[in-house]
């Protein structure tokens, strides 16, 4: 499984994903959120583990 990091402290954050399809990425250490925001070419890198 492919482990976000949190770009303020670098912690691991936790995947929720909503009924519509989107994501959203929550770091516990800092408590923000991060939607996923990605492009076609992202989503299919994402799924290659790529970035």
């Amino acid at each position: 499984m492919l482990t976000i990091k949190c770009p303020n402290c670098k912690e691991e954050m936790i995947e929720i994903e909503f009924k519509d399809g989107h994501k959203e990425y929550e770091c516990w250490d800092c408590k923000l959120a991060f939607e996923e925001k990605l492009t076609l070419l992202g989503r299919i890198l994402r799924k290659l583990r790529i970035i």
